[in-house]
C-alpha cells in the first residue's frame, strides 16, 4: 500500500507547472511559473550507478530515459517531468505523445542509440 507519491501537474492556461506529493489523497506542492512550451523531448540516455562502501562506478549501466518540456526561456532550461527505465519506454512515449498534444508542439526522441 503506497501513502504517497511524486507527481507532476502543468496548466497551460494558467501557464503554471507543479511538482506534488500526494500523501492521503491530499497534493502538497508549490506552483511554478511556466515559460511557453515548445516541444517535448524524449531523452535516452544510460547511468553508471555508485556501488560499494567506497562509492566506486561499476560497470553495469543502467539505460533509462526522462521525458521533458523544452521552453522558450532564455536559459532553455527543460523541465522534467517524469523519468523512466528503459524497460518502460513506450510508456514514456505515451506520456511524450499526450503532453505534445496537450501543448500543440512537436516531440523530439532523441536515443542514445
Amino acid at each position: 500500500m503506497h501513502f504517497s507519491c511524486m507527481n507532476f501537474a502543468a496548466d497551460k492556461h494558467a501557464q503554471r507547472y507543479q511538482y506534488f506529493v500526494s500523501v492521503l489523497g491530499k497534493q502538497l506542492g508549490s506552483w511554478q511559473p511556466l515559460q511557453p512550451v515548445t516541444g517535448v523531448v524524449l531523452k535516452h540516455f544510460s547511468e553508471l550507478p555508485i556501488a560499494g562502501r567506497r562509492g566506486w562506478q561499476v560497470e553495469n549501466h543502467i539505460p533509462s530515459c526522462i521525458v521533458m518540456l523544452s521552453t522558450a526561456a532564455a536559459n532553455r532550461q527543460g523541465i522534467v517531468v517524469h523519468k523512466f527505465p528503459s524497460r518502460h519506454k513506450a510508456q514514456a512515449i505515451t506520456l511524450a505523445n499526450e503532453l505534445a498534444e496537450y501543448f500543440a508542439v512537436p516531440v523530439r526522441d532523441f536515443d542514445a542509440g
